[in-house]
């Protein structure tokens, strides 16, 4: 009994840790919870019984002071974290582990007796597990049981397995108790009954007939009659789910054996088709319109087969994880910085034509794509509107788009939420690598671009300049970059067309020619130009504006405001984002 024997309670967690087993660190930290009894430590040190230099301890042996010594290993795990003492020491080496490994790709795996939700651990843990995956093992079913004790008891006789089966166990420690003590005990409780049998044959004249007669009825008249009944009892079900379309080949084929083999079948049947009821429940909830034609018949026809229940269970829930993640990504995106309100000009026209190819190959080409440009020059606008498009023609992909706001919202979290993602838009890398967050950052770019996700950056600095691990700093220069030139004439008078509209503000085409001239910087300095206007007069059109462009050798010097300011702007405190009469009043 010291294997595993893969059945459908346990199927999911089998799937999940051969998948670890293959790509160690993808899913981590995995957390298992289950009652206890179930089986999940025993499955778990199998497992790393066979894996190469993995090591397992109990959490009550939990020493802060050997973190570095548990980083060693390729995979690590801890069990029973419901038994956890935790001190702040303990929290801080928990912790320690959790980001080292995350960091160096090290798999982690927990256990506890329920949901980590619902342990009595610190916040500081529960957000790292947060940012894993969770499994968890249920009771035994009837099929599942079926399957167990078929594996397990396979030395028992019929009967005895069929008095098992009938117990309502739950508990695979109990369940494997039960048919250990049938081993041992089933002769002698056999023994006993055809004892008590002797002891109670009735002695009388009248008893001593009816038992002759008794005996002179052949027994298998009566039990094949009882069996018969039992048999067409089965046909008429099996009928029944023919008629509603499911495929019964596999109780056809057991319809002609034995009977209680036939039963067990039919129970398992049955499980199953239930499962296909609630499946089919789940995948109407689903919008398929992405999957091809193929797809969709391929699924369908497996909603009817009982046979299919394990793969559909996976092709569903990946559909229902990517429906998910598809409508927590589209938060991210602007639906008003579009490629039809992108004026492409010469000043952009490299950047635009690079990312177009993404339109048509998203999955190919150069990567990671990194544009380079200027505060206002429209890396924002260029890299919202291709997510957009993308996210709109590309239903079958996920297509994320983060922000500094996103890194600064979202915390760790980042990791796990967007690793998902196919292609990957992360703009404003400046800010978010000076502002604290250059591990989440180098983290989304290194895998993702291990992993084959396209990956394009916006950024103010060129990547040799950026305050980033030395790694993603040579992976993004490696990669394409193209840079942003400053506006040219054409793309300055549109900036400005648009801006006056924004203030209700009726511009000659000679103060529009004027600010052309005058203006040096991106969209942002014509915004404050027409700020001033409005609170200065046109006669102050005519001042010379200063210069707005920075060399990208300057650009690397340039200070950045302090992260408290940023917060601040962020959670919309700064007065002149507040009262836009007060921004209208400052000096550009």
């Amino acid at each position: 009994m010291d294997e595993i024997v893969v059945a459908p309670y346990n199927e999911k967690l089998i799937k999940l840790l051969d998948f670890m087993r293959d790509n160690p660190g993808y899913y981590n930290p995995i957390y298992i919870s289950g009652p206890s009894g179930i089986g999940k430590s025993f499955i778990l040190k199998k497992y790393f019984e066979k894996l190469d230099n993995a090591r397992i301890i109990s959490s009550m042996d939990f020493e802060p002071e050997k973190v570095e010594e548990y980083l060693s290993h390729r995979f690590f795990g801890v069990e029973d974290l419901q038994l956890i003492h935790e001190t702040k020491e303990i929290i801080r080496g928990f912790v320690s582990l959790i980001d080292h490994a995350l960091e160096k790709d090290i798999q982690l795996v927990f256990t506890g007796d329920r949901p980590y939700e619902f342990l009595p651990l610190d916040p500081l843990i529960t957000s790292r597990l947060d940012g894993g995956i969770s499994i968890e093992l249920p009771g035994l079913d009837p099929r599942s049981r079926t399957v167990l004790i078929a594996h397990l008891g396979k030395d028992l006789s019929p009967e005895l397995r069929e008095k098992i089966m009938e117990k309502d166990i739950t508990n695979v420690r109990k369940l494997m108790g039960e048919i250990k003590k049938a081993m041992i005990m089933g002769t002698v409780e056999e023994e006993k009954r055809e004892e008590v049998k002797r002891e109670e044959k009735p002695v009388d004249d009248f008893s001593t007939f009816v038992e002759s007669v008794k005996e002179s009825i052949p027994e298998e008249i009566v039990e094949t009659s009882e069996e018969e009944r039992l048999r067409e009892e089965y046909r008429q079900k099996l009928y029944v789910w023919e008629m509603k379309g499911f495929k019964t080949d596999r109780l056809k084929r057991a319809m002609e054996g034995k009977l209680e083999d036939l039963t067990r079948e039919f129970v398992s049947f049955t499980t199953d088709v239930q499962r296909l009821i609630e499946l089919q429940r789940r995948y109407g909830c689903l919008d398929v319109s992405f999957l091809t034609p193929e797809e969709m018949r391929e699924i369908e026809e497996k909603l009817f087969d009982p046979d299919a229940v394990m793969e559909l269970e996976e092709k569903i829930s990946r559909l229902e994880r990517m429906m998910e993640r598809r409508k927590e990504y589209a938060k991210n995106l602007s639906r008003d910085l579009t490629l039809d309100t992108f004026k492409v000009t010469p000043s952009n026209q490299d950047a635009y034509e690079v990312l177009s190819h993404l339109l048509s190959s998203p999955l190919e080409g150069e990567n990671p794509i990194v544009i380079v440009g200027s505060r206002g020059t429209g890396k924002t606008h260029l890299l919202n509107a291709f997510a957009l498009e993308l996210t709109k023609n590309y239903p079958n992909l996920l297509v994320a788009y983060l922000s500094y706001h996103t890194f600064l919202a979202e915390g760790d979290t980042v990791r796990t939420k967007y690793q998902d993602a196919n292609i990957l838009f992360i703009d404003d890398l400046h800010q978010i690598v000076i502002h604290g967050f250059s591990r989440n950052a180098s983290y989304l770019i290194s895998r993702g671009a291990k992993t084959g996700k396209r990956i394009i950056v916006g950024t103010e600095r060129a990547p040799a300049f950026l305050p980033i691990a030395e790694e993603v700093k040579d992976l993004l220069q490696k990669g394409k970059v193209v840079y942003l030139q400053s506006p040219d004439p054409e793309l300055k008078r549109i900036f400005i067309e648009k801006i006056a509209s924004r203030f209700e503000l009726s511009l000659s085409e000679e103060e529009k020619e004027e600010m052309v001239k005058k203006m040096r910087g991106g969209f942002y300095d014509i915004e404050e130009l027409v700020e001033k206007i409005l609170s200065g007069g046109r006669e102050e059109v005519k001042e010379p504006i200063p210069e707005r462009i920075i060399s990208f050798e300057e650009l690397v010097e340039e200070k950045p405001a302090p992260v408290e300011e940023e917060v601040k702007k962020v959670e919309g405190l700064l007065p002149e984002l507040k009262d836009p009469s007060k921004r209208m009043t400052k000096e550009p």
